[in-house]
């Protein structure tokens, strides 16, 4: 009975460390894994697909084995217990409770310590390899004892229906941009990333929650050019304003024509740079329009894909809200 105990114990850790192992694995990373050809992580893989169903599965044989331990090996233990404190010249009915309280501690603390705490503290430390050693225990019980945690399973759904919960069958790996940038603060404060590589992460991640107007220049402190202004006016306004590229407006900001950039400017001949006009082909190009709304990652893509520097930023009546540079964003 002795040995059954130690069996029945064996049998919870399994339980116990494929629980904590499913819920702790990076599914992204087992999956790539399975990709190269693990053979383990495709086992592992095909479990944590229905992770639901495989916990019900650990929590059934977790119950079982150790309602086991205390109808086998706790009476087992009483009964040595009684006879050892009766032979000792105890009275019966103290030797009895004696063993009672003994056999309860000592097979709920050995259950306990080797059931549970060293499974769980292994699942949580290497949480892919205890899920390739216990799977194949793990998924043949569950299969075995299928139409009954399936029943489990299916009953704890409909009551997670009845509080508005919809059940999942499995754990998503995703994660919100606010948990990716407490990830990389968390990286640079114990030394695994560099401050910069930090910083520039963070403001990555910052991007999914930005859009044109939040860091566009707007109107009220634009510098732009009239359309009858020269590459000479160009390179001036440069100067004085530090910027170097320029809207090219009509009657007025929000009659935007194009834009001009000092590069352009400067290409142009000094002793000709008075006569040759912004609106020359040589140096004015287009000006795309974009929605205030615009989120950055989609604005990103879209001055890339068509070799754009700047876009007028517009509100919803067509207005003129500002400009948007590369930089910015």
């Amino acid at each position: 009975m002795i040995l059954l105990g130690v069996v029945l114990t064996l049998g919870t850790a399994v339980f116990v460390a494929a629980e904590f192992s499913y819920v702790a694995l990076d599914s992204a990373s087992v999956e790539r894994r399975a990709n190269e050809g693990d053979k383990r992580a495709k086992q592992v893989l095909k479990a944590i697909r229905t992770l639901s169903t495989q916990l019900s599965g650990a929590q059934v044989g977790i119950t079982l084995t150790t309602i086991l331990l205390g109808y086998t090996t706790q009476v087992a233990l009483l009964d040595l217990f009684s006879r050892l404190f009766t032979n000792a010249g105890l009275a019966v009915a103290l030797a009895t409770t004696l063993a009672v309280a003994l056999s309860v501690i000592f097979v709920n603390a050995f259950s306990m310590l080797f059931g549970e705490l060293v499974p769980k503290n292994m699942a949580l430390a290497d949480p892919f390899h205890t899920a390739g050693l216990v799977t194949p225990v793990q998924t043949g019980f569950t299969k075995l004892l299928h139409p009954l945690i399936k029943l489990l399973n299916d009953t704890a759904n409909k009551v997670l229906h009845l509080i508005g919960i919809e059940p999942m069958e499995e754990i998503s790996s995703a994660r919100s941009a606010s948990e990716l940038a407490a990830l990389v603060r968390h990286s640079a404060e114990e030394g695994t990333l560099d401050t910069s590589t930090a910083t520039l992460l963070t403001k990555s991640i910052a991007i999914g929650d930005l859009s044109a107007v939040d860091v566009m220049t707007d109107r009220g402190r634009m510098h732009y050019l009239p359309e009858s202004s020269s590459a000479a006016d160009v390179v001036e306004l440069a100067r004085t304003s530090g910027h170097s590229r320029f809207p090219i407006v009509g009657d007025d900001s929000d009659d935007i024509i194009g834009f001009v950039s000092l590069r352009r400017a400067v290409a142009v001949p000094y002793e000709k740079r008075a006569e040759v006009s912004v609106m020359s082909s040589s140096l004015i190009s287009d000006a795309p329009k974009v929605p205030e709304t615009l989120e950055l990652a989609p604005l990103l893509v879209q001055l890339r894909a068509e070799g754009l520097q700047v876009a007028v930023v517009v509100d919803e009546y067509g207005g003129t809200s500002g400009i948007v540079t590369l930089e910015d964003v």
